[in-house]
């Protein structure tokens, strides 16, 4: 099966929908991806890797790793939730823009409004802090 690409910190949306079908009982990687919709190379390098995904603490001979399913969407639940948590703290109020060369939220003293040549509207300002020069795009109106 071929997978959708993911952005890099977020968890892939199969399992968050089709892990509720996973028992309480040990899965191989090559089983769990062939339920997900998943490549095997995806829940070992990137779920197990670099996220720490919950596996059984005993491998047997071949070095095949045997993960809980329903310990795997728990964890993927909880790890969505928190990433949806960081997000909502990190948005951008009304009038706060992010300035990429000192990393803050700030709030300039004056901004203007212009178009892309797209025609989406953003706004045009000055970092208070370091004075680089900052944008804001705003929602297209029809």
């Amino acid at each position: 099966m071929k997978s959708k690409s993911i952005r890099k910190e977020d968890v892939n949306p199969n399992l968050l929908i089709y892990g509720k079908r996973l028992k309480d009982m040990n899965y191989t990687v090559q089983e769990l991806s062939e339920i997900l919709g998943v490549k095997p190379r995806y829940i070992r390098e990137y779920l197990i890797g670099r996220k720490g995904a919950p596996v059984q603490p005993k491998a047997n001979l071949k070095g095949q790793v045997f993960i809980n399913g329903k310990e795997l969407y728990e964890w993927a639940v909880e790890f969505h939730k928190k990433k949806l948590e960081k997000k909502e703290k990190n948005a951008l109020k009304e009038n706060e823009f992010l300035c990429c060369h000192c990393q803050k939220h700030v709030v300039p003293e004056a901004f203007s409004v212009e178009m892309s040549a797209s025609g989406t509207p953003f706004r045009k300002a000055f970092c208070p802090i370091c004075g680089s020069r900052i944008n804001r795009y705003l929602k297209k109106k029809d």
